[in-house]
């Protein structure tokens, strides 16, 4: 295999495990794993829709995004290793591709991990920005991946993703779409539009409020979407697991292809 090759066998790799979490999360909500009921709050007069049960997402979801996760990173710090192999020296025991928390960190310590590869290499790691302040998505990558080595990813699957746009808010979206129509163009079906989450909580459980309207806005049919999404406080919070992932491939699989000239 070629040096490329190799880089690409662990991101081809990261995206089967995404695949499997994309057909297991599509399973799960096939099984209706949400009971939402709305009752009048006496005092307001406003209905509350809320959890009245939830199921547990399943145990494979999390394994497998800590698998996903680590072959994507691991994909870099592959390309580290051939960029030196390329250069015609020997990688070292910190041979790595440097993600770090802050600008001054990358600064003060990715030159042992870059050591070995050629200047124009080294340079093009830089322009990337490998830190929290200006790449949070490398970044996100990093951080939960050292993460997943030392306890398993949380996720959780009772993130409120949107709910049914109210009728109210409907008519002002239609009043103000035919000030401004021009003869002939369709009419949107505002009510199979969803909107933002009323209530935003990303760890839903029995009892929980996710939507709050007054009486006139009530109605029977009103849906609500839901994500499997992480719960990693200050890293990864109330972001959609399967999105995220698919950035992270993609990231990783942009990088690598940029490097490819390199090898």
């Amino acid at each position: 295999m070629s040096r490329i090759e190799l880089i690409q066998a662990k991101l081809e790799r990261a995206y089967k495990h995404i695949s499997d979490i994309d057909a297991a999360i599509r399973l799960f909500f096939e099984s209706s794993p949400y009971v939402i009921v709305a009752k009048q709050d006496q005092q307001t007069g406003d209905y509350v829709s809320y959890v009245e049960s939830v199921r547990d997402v399943p145990a494979d979801v999390p394994l497998i995004a800590g698998d996903a996760i680590h072959n994507i990173r691991s994909a870099l710090d592959h390309l580290a290793w051939q960029l030196v192999l390329s250069a015609g020296n020997i990688p070292g025991p910190s041979t790595s591709f440097p993600i770090f928390d802050s600008a001054t960190e990358y600064e003060t310590r990715s030159e042992r991990k870059v050591k070995g590869m050629r200047q124009a290499a080294i340079d093009a790691i830089g322009a990337l920005k490998p830190y929290k302040t200006e790449n949070r998505l490398l970044w996100q990558l990093h951080r939960l991946d050292i993460i997943d080595k030392h306890r398993m990813v949380v996720t959780t699957g009772s993130a409120l993703k949107a709910s049914t746009i109210m009728p109210s808010v409907r008519d002002k979206l239609l009043e103000a779409l035919m000030a401004r129509r021009l003869p002939g163009e369709p009419i949107p079906d505002y009510k199979s539009l969803r909107g933002r989450p009323h209530v935003i909580n990303y760890a839903l459980k029995k009892g929980d409020i996710i939507h709050r309207v007054p009486e006139s806005d009530m109605e029977d049919d009103a849906k609500f979407a839901f994500e499997i999404a992480f719960a990693e406080s200050k890293v990864a919070e109330g972001e959609s697991v399967i999105q995220t992932l698919y950035q992270f491939f993609k990231l990783a699989d942009q990088i690598v292809a940029g490097f490819e000239p390199m090898l």
